[in-house]
């Protein structure tokens, strides 16, 4: 700590009179590099020297020109955090970034930072390149802050006067702008995937659109008697198959139609799309992953053609079948709830207690 402390400290200075530099040549590079990187310098405690610096310029000249441009950076966490939550599909992520990006709004950004955005990266980033547009927006209006307040949407009045309008134009961008980037680029399912732990260990999700049908229903006897282990079928709706579990794929048919994986948890799937579809070669199918891939739930792991492979005399059905069944207790197939994700909920088998285990 005693080098730690002065050595933050220094940084910080450093950082002040950089930005003062830039200001007196260009208020609108200056404010393009703080709104970019203050909530970066946040995460190190870099910013406290520009904290006593707006304090001080507000005391000694009435005004800062510092604070108008942190709220740029302030509310693009916020439109980050907005941004997630309205790509994700994970239940808890929605939840974790829908209150993040009402705090933020707010002005506390450390639920959206070190909560979603900081975590997922590349929303950070996004937030980065927003915040900085808006800054450099903001900073060429050279806006004015009255008085010291914590930057959010409550400190806004506090903004009136010199630049107010080149403020609003700036923190819409920030916000907007962090929103728009973050829900086409800054949101990947292997991303949101890393950062949940909302998926169920025990759990196998539906990994093809359509109606499910028990195992024992569909037209291929092996199947049928659970000869290869537990499951169930899906008569599909569309020809995309994505992964049902965190994991890693073991193998992939080199004719396209099935494909092994084996969950974080130890589950070993066979997803097989159609009956007899070994038969076409390779026809409509079309492998997107390769063996030994990491894959997390809603990758793509196959396209088919759904409509050739019925055209072909067919049955499209796709089955997911638990091969390791015998280490589970119980497979149970959601037949109940067709709208819910849940297709599997395998339930581990208890442990033998023997003399060993006592002791």
């Amino acid at each position: 700590m005693a080098v730690i402390g002065p050595l933050g400290t220094k940084i910080s200075d450093l950082f002040a009179m950089v930005l003062l530099a830039i200001f007196g040549f260009s208020p609108l590079l200056a404010g393009l590099v703080l709104g970019a990187f203050h909530q970066s310098i946040v995460i190190f405690g870099v910013h406290w020297a520009l904290i006593t610096l707006m304090i001080n310029n507000v005391a000694n000249q009435g005004y800062d020109q510092w604070l108008p441009i942190v709220c740029a950076a302030v509310l693009s966490q916020a439109g980050a955090a907005l941004g997630v939550f309205l790509k994700t599909k994970d239940v808890k992520i929605k939840g974790l970034s829908g209150s993040a990006a009402i705090t933020a709004i707010f002005g506390i950004t450390e639920p959206a930072i070190y909560g979603v955005t900081l975590k997922l990266k590349r929303p950070f980033y996004c937030a980065m390149i927003a915040a900085g547009i808006g800054g450099a927006v903001i900073g060429s209006f050279e806006v004015h802050a009255s008085t010291f307040t914590f930057p959010s949407l409550l400190a806004i009045p506090t903004y009136l006067g010199q630049g107010f309008i080149g403020e609003v134009i700036g923190l819409i961008i920030a916000f907007f702008g962090a929103v728009i980037l973050t829900y086409f680029f800054g949101v990947s399912n292997k991303s949101v995937t890393n950062l949940s732990d909302q998926a169920n260990p025990n759990e196998v999700v539906v990994p093809v659109n359509g109606q499910i049908v028990p195992l024992s229903s569909v037209s291929d006897e092996v199947f049928a008697s659970e000869a290869m282990g537990k499951g169930a079928g899906i008569v599909p709706i569309s020809g995309i198959v994505t992964a049902p579990v965190n994991g890693t794929v073991s193998s992939v048919y080199k004719t396209g139609h099935a494909i092994g994986i084996v969950s974080d948890s130890g589950i070993e799937l066979l997803i097989h799309i159609g009956i007899n579809t070994v038969k076409l070669k390779g026809q409509h199918f079309k492998p997107l992953v390769k063996e030994n891939d990491r894959i997390g739930i809603d990758d793509k792991l196959v396209e088919f053609d759904l409509e050739q492979i019925k055209a072909a005399g067919y049955d499209p059905t796709v089955m997911v079948i638990v091969t390791n069944s015998f280490n589970y207790d119980q497979v149970h197939v959601n037949l109940e709830d067709p709208n819910s994700k849940q297709l599997l909920h395998v339930i581990p088998a208890k442990p033998s207690v023997s003399s060993s285990n006592l002791v």
